[in-house]
């Protein structure tokens, strides 16, 4: 016995209206409808646009309710209103938002968001009032405790957002209820009755969401009386925190639900999802884990001919494992069979939990009628379908269409992303939302880029949600994640890789066959890459693809060789940029901006930074210099370039092309590219060979640093400059270079 709640019920009989009595529930002969808007003027108090009382807190609506007669109707128009003092409804009246996910009250998690008083405690007195609340999303309340007042008195610990006193109605319809908490029954909506009278009163096609008790009743809670039906409803995680009912309670009292939904409702050992005397038809009753809290006590009727799907063996008397005989008996079932989707708004006015292709609870009974909970018509098969979400007969899936990348590779030695070619499109145009399922090997970025993380499969996934008549749908695509610095000789008898060095040449460049960087694609399964760059020592490497020592070709066979040239780049130090353009030397500048090295200049801007090996962005070091280590990459941005055309990048001294980039339209580009494990440490150039957007040749080189900071190094490094009367002297044809050195004062 709930020795409490009956003393609570004794009292409360006996408590007297404060400051006078309260109007009647009788109905006023003209009903009027009176406007509360979150923004704008007072105007007419005729419409939104014309509202009678405006703010965005609960002053305005309390307005409305002080000035209207009953029977009128308060519109809160949409917007979300902040209510930070209880909302005091003592008049019959109809409350009605512009619907749930627009009209939002919100209790801020320290106050209760509505009471709706009885106006005569005195059983039977016939003053009570009924309130009709439609269309409004309640979020955040919370009832706590009110000084000395006891549970549930005057609303105390009880109902969250709604508290309904004695023997006053109420009629909840198209609402949510989302993470309202009570620190004792009815996190969202609780009604004390007293005296087990009967007093009729609805939740229809609503949602509860999230919401909390500390004791009983995580959704709804109904005490000491009878009458409550809800209808083509979903409760979804709702919880209790400690002692029965994470979903509905009915104590002292009993309710009925029909045609509704729950799933995932939790608490701890000893609870359950329902508790009291609870008649449970052609519902859905639904835990994902069999470790989860039972569906019922011992109190609930909803075996038999009533037609529910249940995933344990809690419910009294409900034993049969699905298909039950006759089949459309209620049953015992798995919830994999259920198929049931994500709760989601799907664009429609409250949450639900959608029934997909092949769910055991699709055409499972007959006889129903009216409409399920956003409104589609029943039955839409050959017969009705179970719970709260008539799965229509147009339904299909929202499968992504038209993703696309340039490669399934990803070459790590060369660039460590991949990006898109053609994003993937939802059909109801809602958006896909990226994911990796390997996130070991790669993860991949809201715009669909791929970031390679280690080698191996990389396997990414295009979301896209349920919408309207669409059902959520996945498509997948799987890169494999490589590092390698082989391409590829073809011949008559034998497939081998191999560089070579051009005639005026004596270091080979590599890259391999099929290597794909951001925006460009290599085709080409027999290609030797050789380059020519007379400063470079005689060396020649060969890596075979079919043995594990190096092989050549037989005098039979025949091969094809493409020549890459080594641009000829700036001489900069670390923290130096430079450029040539069509052969001429051109100033640039260069900055620093959130540890990125910034090189402006000739209408061309270039940005680099870079990230580690584990996927974080690098500081710049003391010196204000991009310092490296091998295995990490550079992230660049550039724009100015000449749209449609190739981008070369090249790390310098010793050449090695790092990959390409695809100009876009708009004359920029964006990629990553790896730093080769084997560089040495030092002084280096990152080079991009290119055109400008007027055609013209262009080259810039930017000083970077590979390796740790050496101890000799200081903040301010001595620019030296080599005079050209000395290279003239020495024979040497040296390009003029112009390079500024542009110091920007770090962040600290």
């Amino acid at each position: 016995m709930r020795k409490g709640l009956l003393r609570l019920v004794l009292a409360t009989i006996l408590i007297a209206p404060i400051g006078g009595s309260f109007p009647t529930g009788s109905v006023s002969a003209l009903a009027t409808t009176r406007y509360v808007a979150a923004t704008g003027s007072v105007g007419a108090g005729t419409s939104c646009a014309s509202p009678g009382y405006v703010g965005t807190t609960q002053s305005a609506i309390q307005s409305a309710f002080n000035a209207a007669s009953n029977g009128d109707t308060i519109f809160i128009c949409a917007g979300t209103y902040s209510i930070s003092s209880r909302l005091q409804v003592t008049k019959s009246l109809t409350i009605r938002g512009a619907g749930a996910r627009t009209t939002t009250l919100d209790g801020l998690e320290s106050s209760q968001i509505l009471m709706i008083h009885d106006n005569n405690l005195t059983p039977g007195s016939g003053n009570e009032i009924t309130v009709v609340i439609d269309s409004i999303g309640f979020i955040n309340g919370q009832a706590t405790q009110v000084g000395s007042l006891g549970e549930c008195e005057d609303g105390n610990r009880c109902g969250g957002a709604i508290f309904v006193e004695s023997e006053s109605q109420i009629n909840i319809t198209d609402s949510h209820f989302k993470n309202n908490y009570a620190d004792f029954v009815g996190g969202a909506v609780a009604r004390l009755i007293g005296n087990y009278q009967t007093v009729p009163s609805t939740i229809t096609n609503s949602s509860f969401e999230s919401n909390t008790a500390n004791f009983d009743g995580g959704g709804v809670a109904t005490l000491f009386g009878f009458g409550l039906v809800i209808e083509s409803s979903t409760f979804y995680g709702n919880e209790t925190l400690s002692r029965s009912a994470a979903a509905v309670i009915a104590n002292f009292a009993n309710a009925t639900i029909n045609n509704s939904t729950f799933v995932d409702n939790i608490g701890p050992n000893g609870t359950s999802v329902l508790y009291g005397d609870l008649t449970v038809n052609h519902s859905i009753l639904a835990q994902s884990n069999p470790s989860m809290i039972p569906v019922c006590n011992s109190q609930q009727t909803a075996h038999g001919s009533r037609g529910n799907l249940v995933t344990d063996n809690s419910c009294p008397s409900l034993t049969a494992t699905y298909p039950a005989s006759p089949a459309t008996n209620s049953a015992i079932v798995s919830f994999a069979d259920l198929k049931l989707g994500d709760l989601a708004y799907r664009g429609n006015a409250t949450k639900t939990v959608p029934l997909l292709s092949g769910s055991v609870a699709l055409n499972f009974w007959n006889g129903c009628t009216g409409t399920d909970q956003i409104g589609i018509s029943r039955p839409q098969g050959s017969s009705c379908d179970v719970g709260a979400y008539e799965r229509s007969s147009s339904q299909s899936l929202n499968t992504p269409t038209g993703w696309t990348y340039s490669s399934t590779t990803l070459n790590q030695l060369y660039t460590s992303t991949l990006a898109v070619l053609t994003p993937a499109v939802d059909p109801a145009g809602q958006g896909v939302t990226y994911r990796s399922s390997t996130t070991s090997v790669c993860t991949i970025a809201s715009n669909g880029t791929i970031t390679a993380v280690s080698l191996g499969t990389c396997t990414v996934h295009a979301d896209a949600t349920g919408y309207l008549l669409r059902d959520g749908a996945t498509v997948s695509q799987t890169i494999t994640v490589v590092s390698s610095t082989t391409t590829t000789t073809t011949t008559t008898t034998t497939s081998t890789t191999s560089t070579t060095v051009a005639p005026n040449s004596s270091t080979p460049i590599t890259t391999p066959a099929g290597a794909v960087t951001s925006g460009s694609t290599s085709n080409s399964p027999s290609t030797t890459t050789a380059v020519a760059q007379s400063q470079i020592p005689t060396t020649q490497r060969t890596t075979p693809t079919t043995a594990p020592s190096p092989s050549t070709p037989s005098s039979s066979s025949t091969s094809t060789s493409t020549t890459v040239p080594t641009p000829d780049a700036p001489q900069v130090a670390p923290g130096e940029a430079g450029a040539f353009i069509a052969g001429q030397n051109v100033e640039l500048q260069i900055s620093r901006e959130d540890n990125a090295l910034v090189v402006t200049g000739a209408g061309v801007e270039a940005r680099i930074y870079g990230i580690s090996t584990t996927g974080e962005r690098i500081d710049l070091d003391t010196d204000g210099n991009l310092r490296l280590n091998s295995g990490d990459s550079i992230s660049l941005d550039a724009s100015g370039l000449e749209p449609g055309t190739e981008v070369e990048a090249w790390m310098f001294s010793t050449p090695n092309q790092l990959g390409t980039l695809s100009v876009d339209k708009a004359g920029k580009i964006s990629g990553t590219f790896r730093i080769p494990a084997d560089v040495a440490s030092g002084d280096h150039r990152f080079v991009l060979k290119s055109a400008n957007e007027s055609g013209e040749d262009l080259v810039i080189g930017i000083g970077i640093a590979v390796g740790a900071l050496s101890s000799g190094s200081t903040a301010t490094r001595i620019l030296i400059t080599i005079p050209i009367a000395l290279a003239a002297m020495a024979g040497l044809v040296i390009p003029t270079t112009i390079r500024r050195r542009r110091r920007a004062t770090l962040a600290q």
